[in-house]
């Protein structure tokens, strides 16, 4: 079969997702035809994303949030977006061109609103399969930390809409939660790439160091000045002097990334759904700092499951504590690894 992927180009996770994904159609014998990107002016695309897809990949303009130093300004972020309204218009009419040119079996959605809105304002009959963690929040059996009412409203609403004619939504998620096929629902692991699953079945020799991977550079502050017993490696898009010598940057390059994570003794992040798949399949204590309401329910799953502390700043004493003190914990990773195969069926029957 051939496939079209359109990828939100929020965060890192969906263009992981994505790559993972084609990963596992190409051993299967499918071909990834074309992937489209919804971009921003604020975002980068990431170098191993280009790489990963080549010649493939077309952009478009794209709903985004804002950047900010540490917490998403979401109001803002609407406000931005209606205002260069327009610019998505075109983008809706450039996504139905090429989805009615594309000869794909299949249009697979990474959560780009606007291929849900194109499907309802052009009712597109070219079947659309929508995977992200997001389509969790649909299911009946999800559990929502505590917020206000119109706070899980909005999310579960964009939800919806990002799978505005779809015929079929996969969930990733952290825990196990039955189908619901008459809702078309169908929840499965988090997908992740083969460099990590690989990493599963090797030796990787832990070092003496945590990872930390933050897009907001407020939080840096956080850990600047603290009296550091390990040193730590800043992944992030842009550089920032640090006075403290314990803390050296390293660029956002994939493979780079990938084997600091493996070596990693702790991960400190946002709570980006992936970020933390990852980290929790390979069985690293996290310190979570969630920056949105989405991020916030993505920190609550993993919490109960995981080796996880969540806090609204860095607080490396007490971080250093529970890493010490932090047991082992496979089942999440053994769940991932049993369910491998199930994405490939749930998108080409």
């Amino acid at each position: 079969m051939k496939f079209l992927f359109v990828i939100q180009g929020e965060g890192r996770g969906h263009f992981s997702q994505a790559i993972a994904l084609q990963q596992k159609l190409q051993a299967n014998g499918h071909e990834v035809e074309q992937v489209l990107i919804g971009k921003s002016p604020f975002r980068k695309i990431p170098d191993y994303v280009t790489l990963g897809f080549k010649d493939k990949i077309q952009y478009f303009d794209s709903p985004n949030f804002l950047p900010t130093k540490r917490y998403t300004p979401l109001l803002l972020s609407i406000v931005y977006n209606l205002w260069h309204a327009k610019r998505y218009f075109a983008a809706m009419r450039f996504l139905k061109k090429a989805i009615n040119q594309s000869k794909a079996n299949r249009i697979i959605n990474f959560y780009e609103p606007l291929l849900g809105l194109t499907y309802k304002r052009y009712a597109l009959v070219k079947p659309m399969i929508c995977v992200a963690h997001q389509y969790t929040y649909l299911h009946k059996e999800y559990a929502f930390p505590k917020c206000f009412f119109l706070r899980k409203y909005f999310l579960k609403r964009l939800t919806q809409i990002t799978a505005w004619g779809a015929m079929r939504k996969i969930g990733l998620s952290f825990e196990f939660m039955p189908d619901l096929p008459q809702q078309n629902l169908y929840i499965i692991p988090p997908l992740l790439r083969q460099d990590i699953l690989n990493a599963k079945s090797g030796h990787i020799a832990q070092k003496d160091y945590y990872l930390v991977y933050l897009l907001n550079h407020g939080f840096l502050q956080d850990i600047e000045h603290h009296i550091l017993k390990k040193n730590i490696i800043v992944f992030s898009a842009q550089e920032k002097t640090m006075r403290n010598p314990h803390i050296h940057f390293q660029k956002m390059a994939n493979q780079a990334f990938v084997n600091a994570l493996l070596s990693a003794q702790a991960v400190v992040t946002t709570a980006g759904f992936e970020m933390v798949a990852e980290a929790m399949f390979l069985d690293k204590p996290l310190l979570l700092i969630p920056v949105n309401f989405e991020q916030k329910t993505n920190a609550f799953s993993a919490q109960r499951i995981g080796k996880v502390i969540v806090a609204n700043k860095i607080d490396m004493t007490i971080f250093e504590q529970f890493v010490e003190n932090a047991h082992s914990n496979d089942t999440f990773a053994q769940w991932v690894l049993r369910e491998q195969n199930r994405i490939d069926d749930l998108i080409t029957m």
